[in-house]
């Protein structure tokens, strides 16, 4: 075949056709066109546009003997194509479809983009989103029967610029850990808003420089409703192991309420212990310039050992100082914590080189418009199961203090299960500290509760008590309730930890960690708070537990929902004078993955605390998820 450009003149050889006596012969173009001439070695040709046949023959009306055709076909080239493309939006966000339209003359027949962060596609008008932040070289490559051409253009996206509410999770990981362990992470975001909220993922890469980070798609989600990410990081992003860092989420709604759950995973059993809970922290309840933040029940032992992890909350660099203590107070060591932009790290086993049965660390860091949070996590060697420790939240400042602990057992649970508590107090005050311990039964009238010995602790002393009700009220099984611990200060920092116990494992999983509510930051009359994460299924399954912090009755209203927001029940809880109780296996009836509770109480003057308990059906180890 012979080819020659649109519009140009095309050499075709037809040698072979032309008479030796040079009389004209006849050139015919099928397709209409009919040229006449002598044609020598090669003739000039001008195509019309199409591809075209040309025969040539004899036309000797005085010799009818010898008329001959020959031909010879003509491939007409286009010319190559003029590369050119919009996009819209012209400022686009991550998260957020981009659409990009082919404007290109010359009639291609095939194009090539490529996004400039690894996207390709070779649609004509592709739609693309950005999981990142930053200017990107998209280019198009337009080709035909011609040839091609291409045209590049810088294209900014802007980081989330409609999701302006920030949402930090410390910790996610799809990674192996210490003792052969191996860790993933679940997310549960629930919406308390009355109208549909927006939200998207930025993936926070452990000790990297973060300030351009890679953005999920942007997800809707419904008045009520709860949406389960298990897996997050591999569901979301499709990672793959090994890899460990923090989660923020963006939306456009300050009214979302989000928990996680990171738990270690085995063949033996795929569906891991609960694991430890972590919430997800709203940017305006970070850890600012200058604040000094203590954490708690940070041991290493046999049987326990703690890592630290903390997330830098701003698009810039932060050194936050970690200074360690023992249980007397005493300093052992500062370590400084040097993130990047919006970066996360970890210390693992903190506290290795001092052992302490309850050691504690203060977090602080003092570079202009610092905001950051850090989270102690306590492991339990055996089953590698991991439990939070939040920085203690002290109350009003006030001369005398209540502080409650919702739930304290030394008894028989679900499943086997038999569950003791410990705990620990820590006094962050200036001045020594007098308390005592008033024990709260379960389901009963605490109008005259019975109460401790007189401890007192030292500035900056802490003290453990295992087994609480075994050693300061010499109880014996089966007993179960709540503790108040009545004191001179404002400034203890009080956590417990519930756990289950077996003649395998005497010294039980972590268990469920919570910390001593100051009376000033209970539940108060007309407020609602919401519990999340509420699941029933054959790995978990759900409780709900209630205390009440005044000396009179109270009818606490537990209304349960489904992950579409619609309400399943309600139910009333009557508490006695500073009594308490448990619903056990809330959600039986109704066996939602991701249920949640609302808890209210309107009678004059109440003042509760609730909290959710789930448990992990194999090991009958519990994880506390606290009000939001």
């Amino acid at each position: 075949m012979l080819a020659g450009d649109l519009g140009q003149l095309v050499s075709i050889p037809v040698a072979s056709l032309a008479k030796a006596d040079g009389e004209p012969i006849i050139a015919a173009i099928e397709g209409g066109q009919t040229v006449h001439g002598i044609f020598g070695a090669s003739s000039p040709f001008k195509t019309q546009g199409h591809s075209w046949l040309l025969a040539a023959g004899e036309n000797d009306p005085d010799d009818t003997n010898d008329y001959s055709v020959a031909k010879a076909a003509v491939s007409v080239i286009p010319d190559p194509p003029v590369a050119s493309f919009t996009y819209a939006p012209t400022a686009p966000n991550t998260g957020s479809p981009v659409q990009f339209t082919d404007t290109s003359t010359g009639a291609p027949t095939e194009w090539a983009w490529d996004f400039g962060d690894g996207g390709t596609s070779t649609n004509q008008n592709p739609i693309y989103t950005y999981s990142s932040a930053g200017t990107f070289s998209v280019s198009l490559t337009a080709t035909n029967g011609g040839g091609s051409d291409t045209e590049s253009m810088d294209v900014t996206v802007i980081l989330g610029a409609a999701l302006d509410q920030a949402f930090f999770i410390p910790a996610a990981a799809l990674a192996a850990g210490a003792e052969g362990s191996f860790f993933q992470t679940d997310v549960d975001i629930n919406s308390n808003s009355t109208a549909e909220a927006s939200y998207a993922f930025l993936w926070l890469p452990r000790n990297t420089d973060n300030s351009t980070p890679t953005q999920s798609e942007t997800f809707t989600i419904g008045a009520g409703e709860s949406v389960r990410y298990e897996n997050v990081l591999a569901e979301v992003f499709g990672a793959e192991p090994d890899v460990a860092g923090a989660l923020a989420v963006l939306s456009n709604s300050t009214n979302l309420n989000i928990m996680s759950r990171t738990y270690a995973v085995s063949a033996a059993n795929p569906a891991g212990t609960f694991g430890q809970a972590l919430p997800g922290v709203p940017a305006s309840e970070l850890i600012m310039q200058g604040e000094t933040k203590r954490i708690t029940f940070m041991s290493e032992t046999d049987d326990l050992r703690a890592n630290l992890g903390c997330v830098n909350g701003v698009n810039d660099s932060v050194r936050i100082a970690v200074n360690m203590y023992d249980d007397g107070g005493t300093l052992l060591e500062t370590r400084n914590m040097d993130l990047g932009p919006w970066s996360n790290n970890q210390f693992n086993r903190i506290f290795q080189s001092y052992a302490p049965s309850n050691g504690y660390v203060d977090v602080v860091a003092n570079k202009d418009g610092a905001a950051f949070y850090c989270y102690g996590s306590v492991l339990e060697n055996g089953s590698n199961d991991p439990t939070s420790i939040l920085p203690t939240e002290y109350g009003a400042d006030t001369p005398f203090v209540t502080y409650f602990i919702p739930a304290a057992a030394l008894a028989a649970g679900a499943e086997g299960s038999f569950f003791q508590t410990d705990v620990d107090i820590n006094n962050a005050g200036s001045a020594m500290t007098t308390y005592q311990f008033l024990w709260l039964p379960r389901g009963a009238d605490n109008s005259a509760p019975l109460t401790s010995d007189f401890f007192t602790l030292a500035a900056g002393a802490g003290a453990r008590y295992e087994n609480v009700l075994s050693e300061v009220f010499g109880a014996e099984p089966d007993v179960a309730g709540a503790l108040a611990i009545s004191a001179d200060s404002a400034f203890l920092g009080i956590m417990s930890r519930t756990y289950a116990v077996s003649a395998a494992d005497p010294a039980g999983t972590f268990g469920q960690a919570i910390p001593g509510i100051p009376g000033s930051n209970l539940i108060m009359q007309g407020e609602t708070k919401r519990i999340i994460f509420m699941s029933e299924n054959d790995d978990l399954r759900a409780n709900l537990g209630c205390v009440n912090g005044v000396n009179d009755s109270v009818r606490i209203a537990v209304t349960m929902y489904d992950d579409t927001g619609a309400m399943l029940e309600t139910k009333n809880m009557g508490l006695g004078p500073w009594s308490n109780n448990q619903f056990n296996r809330l959600f039986q009836n109704y066996s939602p993955t991701n249920g949640y509770a609302d808890v209210s109480a309107s009678k004059e003057g109440a003042a509760f605390y609730c909290y959710g308990s789930v448990l992990d059906n194999g090991s009958n180890d519990p994880t506390t998820i606290l009000p939001q």
